[in-house]
């Protein structure tokens, strides 16, 4: 029987009666269930990739996973309806020969507990899948400072070449128009979270505490499209998940012509991860969405990036990198 802290450890995965996978997210969870992302579901005797229709047919067929809320693509996870849960560190156990060794001198290096989640902690993965690395919040640091050395030295890890970038670029259906790929490459090669071992790309992502809050510090009301601009303040989590960019004097306009303040920037999508840096002036297109609560911390409305799985015209760009960028 998995414990509660399992259920509700960010990145774990958990199986429900009707073989559908969810992913756990984010830094809050209720008493009796868990904030997921439904990733994979049942088809005959495999699972394959959940799409948009089938969150949207779980909220309503079965209310008892849907958010209090205004969220319409994470979910919650009834911990009775939870068959399995899959443990990311140990889940390391269960990984060929060549994917412990690597985790073995990553974490020796490193000095860090490291974990799998993902299609590899499924046991879904396949030729081309990524190799997604965890470690808590608090070492991911010392994992990323530690990978850039490796990769230096040519030994275990390499950087990825434009042309994995462009396969990175591709996969994530990004909307070229708003982020055009010399601008993605611009930032992605700056942060230090993704790298090659070997064929196998390789994600480093961070796992943040979870804590217990009520179902009112879960629900969010949605104001309307927007564009924001401003200055990363200091207190921000740019590698976190999700990742949040406090602003100095942020502001929204609405497609409907309104104008608002706004506190911050939360990037539910890895894409968006590490994008700028306190001191850097940011542009975004997302949803202006409003907590419930000051649970998470924001007492005014905060731009979301990420609301959906395809991310055509939800985007955050560094002005200052786009301002040396030539496209």
């Amino acid at each position: 029987m998995a414990s509660d802290a399992d259920l509700c450890t960010p990145r774990n995965m958990l199986m429900d009666r009707a073989g559908r996978a969810f992913a756990v997210v984010g830094q809050f969870h209720l008493e009796d269930a868990s904030v997921a992302s439904l990733r994979y579901v049942t088809c005959g005797d495999r699972l394959v990739k959940a799409g948009p229709a089938d969150i949207a047919r779980l909220h309503e067929c079965e209310p008892a996973y849907r958010l209090p809320a205004g969220d319409t693509v994470h979910t919650i996870v009834p911990h009775d309806r939870v068959v399995r849960t899959l443990d990311q560190f140990a889940g390391v156990g269960d990984l060929d020969e060549d994917e412990r060794s690597l985790i073995d001198t990553l974490a020796r290096e490193a000095g860090v507990r490291i974990g799998v989640t993902g299609s590899s902690l499924l046991g879904t993965a396949r030729s081309g899948s990524d190799l997604d690395l965890t470690a808590a919040a608090c070492d991911h640091p010392r994992l990323l400072a530690t990978a850039r050395i490796l990769a230096e030295r040519g030994d275990v890890l390499s950087p990825l070449t434009d042309t994995d970038w462009r396969s990175v670029y591709d996969k994530r259906g990004i909307y070229a128009d708003h982020y055009p790929f010399k601008l993605f490459l611009a930032h992605e090669r700056r942060k230090g979270d993704r790298w090659m071992a070997g064929p196998r790309r390789i994600d480093l992502l961070p796992t943040p505490l979870s804590r217990t809050v009520g179902p009112e510090d879960l629900a969010v009301y949605r104001l309307g499209h927007a564009r924001v601009s401003g200055k990363v303040a200091d207190g921000s989590a740019p590698y976190g998940h999700p990742a949040i960019y406090l602003l100095e004097d942020g502001l929204a306009d609405l497609k409907d012509g309104r104008e608002s303040t706004v506190e911050a920037v939360v990037c539910f999508t890895h894409t968006y991860a590490a994008q700028a840096f306190p001191g850097e002036h940011v542009r975004a297109s997302g949803v202006l969405e409003r907590y419930g609560t000051t649970a998470a911390g924001f007492e005014g409305p905060v731009l979301i990036v990420g609301t959906a799985r395809d991310e055509k015209g939800e985007w955050l760009v560094s002005r200052e990198l786009a301002g040396r960028t030539v496209l």
